[in-house]
């Protein structure tokens, strides 16, 4: 017996301490998942935006907008200058090669012969863009050691650590400091990020993470029942996304609200939020949308379980009464008539004849 009960009061204990575990596990994998997520998505959009089409269109509007008045007030670049002359010798040579001291890029003549500056300014830069996909900075600009560092390490979300001349207005947003900008780096935007070679390790980054993100809801999913399911997946989604595309709705707001002094910086974030920016997007609503399905799923769930349990209980079944004992005899109690009561009915046994035999003579 003593055996028994100690049986029946380790067996809550060891169901407790595997429910706790259990949980546990299951807030880990979720914080996990979480962070997966965001680096999968993150990955996911540098590849977007890193596509060779994408790439080039993004860096021939930042070469034409950003980097090039940047290189031309700093005695480099393509100045309104140097463009007629690049004009008469293509109208003088059309199918030679022009000399173009800053970058390493083969435009004949022909490609912007009679063309105005703003669009033969583009399609020099679209070709300096195509060499940079395919050689990163080095392989399209040759320029001095200070404006090579420049190319190299500039974005308009870190400041910059040298001083230049720059005719650009404040950039729109928010920026990180100079020393921060080995932060910047470690998420994956780098000067190569627009490049084939960081198109190729964006892919694969995404797939490991993507993989990882895969196994981690699997687990969620094992280790819960019901909707909780899709409760435990959509809420580390939604978490993994939602600041990003709350940045990018403010960036585009920012960029937006005042374009005559921040029109050089809306070709770019335009394209930035038009290829980065919906990845986060759709995240966030996928998410969204997981935890109200979830949501409703569970109160109705939890609201036609009392139904389901009455219309499926097994019908109880009367059994026949059981007959009375009769009481002992010491528990007897004799029926006492009333006094209106005609008395009861007796039985009595009639008397021998007097003339039938007797036995007695006999003995």
């Amino acid at each position: 017996m003593m055996t028994n009960s100690n049986q029946d009061q380790a067996t809550p204990s060891m169901d407790s301490f595997a429910s706790g575990i259990k949980k546990t596990v299951m807030n880990f994998a979720g914080v996990f998942l979480a962070l997966a997520l965001l680096g999968a998505l993150w990955s996911t959009a540098l590849a977007r935006l890193s596509e060779r089409t994408t790439a080039v269109t993004l860096l021939t509007a930042a070469g034409t907008d950003l980097i090039n008045p940047l290189l031309t007030a700093n005695g480099s670049g393509l100045a309104q200058g140097f463009y007629q002359q690049l004009q008469t010798q293509a109208q003088a040579h059309p199918t030679q090669v022009l000399a173009i001291p800053f970058a390493h890029v083969q435009i004949k003549g022909n490609m912007i012969a009679g063309k105005g500056f703003a669009d033969g300014t583009r399609v020099i830069y679209a070709a300096i863009a195509t060499a940079y996909y395919d050689g990163g900075p080095r392989g399209a600009f040759t320029l001095p050691p200070q404006l090579q560092a420049l190319v190299s390490n500039y974005t308009p979300f870190v400041q910059q650590a040298q001083q230049i001349n720059s005719p650009l207005p404040s950039v729109p947003i928010p920026q990180l400091p100079a020393f921060a900008a080995g932060l910047w780096s470690a998420t994956g935007i780098t000067p190569t990020s627009l490049t084939a070679t960081g198109h190729a390790e964006a892919v694969s980054r995404s797939y490991l993470l993507w993989g990882i993100s895969a196994a981690l809801a699997l687990l969620l999913v094992l280790l819960s029942t019901g909707w909780n399911r899709l409760w435990r997946v959509a809420w580390p989604l939604f978490h993994s996304s939602w600041h990003i595309a709350l940045l990018g709705v403010i960036g585009t707001i920012l960029v937006h609200r005042d374009i005559a002094h921040t029109g050089p910086y809306q070709g770019v974030m335009d394209l930035i939020g038009g290829t980065f920016m919906p990845v986060f997007y759709g995240a966030a609503l996928a998410g969204v949308a997981g935890i109200i399905i979830a949501f409703v799923g569970r109160r109705f769930t939890a609201q036609a379980a009392p139904q389901l349990a009455a219309t499926t209980a097994p019908a109880r079944v009367l059994a026949a009464p059981t007959p009375a004992m009769p009481p002992p005899g010491n528990a007897y109690t004799p029926t006492i008539p009333s006094a209106g009561a005609p008395p009861p009915a007796t039985t009595e046994t009639p008397a021998a004849p007097l003339d039938a035999p007797s036995d007695y003579g006999s003995r």
